[in-house]
């Protein structure tokens, strides 16, 4: 088992004492804008002190949950040019009293590519120092498993994605790991449909309290049957049928519904008549 960064990084053939380490809290509003905008390399290369001299390489980490880190990439460092002058893409933040005063030219490496997004480390008591010597050991707290390449691919169609019980275990499981999803299903509030891929029935349900569609579907992870008799009924007849079980959204919500019940209630009564879930379904009301 992998304990300490400085391991991983010996055993991909880099010398800690060439390396930087970086980490972007994304509690820290640029962080985070430029991260979930296509701006994080840009904004790794982009500094106002040199940050990164007498080194060789930097290991790029997102910053999550408390002092944790997940590796983004390895760089290597080409060079450093000011940075004074410079014309940058639309969107990216530039604050005119404090502009960038450096540019680095990296370039990112195939080096310890297999732990992309997947290798998390407690970045430890330095937290307010976001740049420090890749001699100073990091303890490893998780290594996670690869991505779904396909569950990946289904986020860019969200409102027509379908996602088998399995997919949607594996974003609950991992929150971190998979924070786009937990991201766009947290503030989704929508009527959606559970379908039982073996006897084609089907059932209507709403999420529109605390954390949506995350929320919501959460239940039913951690459950099985969310709480709805006709599906425990179900499972007691065949206690793995959930894996069968399909997830997708029939209607997106607006949040102004969030406070009025009974506009969501008569909506998801609406499709429960549409799609006849009471008498051929799984809804029993």
């Amino acid at each position: 088992m992998l304990l300490k960064l400085s391991d991983v990084m010996r055993n991909a053939g880099l010398n800690p004492k060439e390396v930087k380490l970086a980490r972007h809290p994304m509690s820290d509003k640029d962080a985070k804008f430029c991260y979930e905008n296509g701006f994080f390399e840009l904004y790794l290369k982009t500094q106002g002190k040199k940050r990164f001299e007498n080194c060789r390489y930097i290991l790029n980490f997102v910053g999550t949950q408390g002092t944790l880190g997940r590796y983004e990439g390895c760089y290597l460092v080409k060079g450093v040019y000011s940075a004074k002058g410079m014309k940058f893409p639309k969107g990216f933040p530039i604050k005119p009293k404090n502009p960038p005063e450096f540019y680095y030219d990296l370039e990112k490496q195939d080096i310890m590519q297999e732990y992309e997004d997947r290798l998390i480390i407690d970045w430890g008591q330095g937290a307010r120092n976001w740049c420090h010597n890749g001699t100073t050991e990091k303890e490893i707290v998780a290594l996670m498993p690869h991505r779904n390449a396909q569950l990946v691919s289904k986020l860019t169609d969200f409102e027509n994605m379908r996602l088998s019980f399995d997919e949607l275990e594996s974003i609950i499981a991992a929150p971190d790991f998979y924070s786009d999803w937990v991201g766009a299903l947290s503030t989704t509030y929508a009527i959606y449909l559970i379908t039982d891929t073996v006897s084609g029935k089907q059932y209507v349900g709403s999420a529109y309290g605390k954390n949506g569609l995350y929320g919501r579907w959460s239940e039913y992870v951690n459950t099985r049957h969310g709480g709805n008799k006709k599906i425990k009924e179900l499972l007691k007849e065949d206690s793995e049928r959930y894996h069968k079980f399909q997830f997708s959204i029939l209607q997106i919500l607006p949040k102004s519904l969030a406070v009025d019940n009974t506009s969501v209630i008569e909506i998801e009564s609406l499709w429960k008549s549409k799609l006849n879930t009471i008498p051929f379904g799984l809804n029993d009301n």
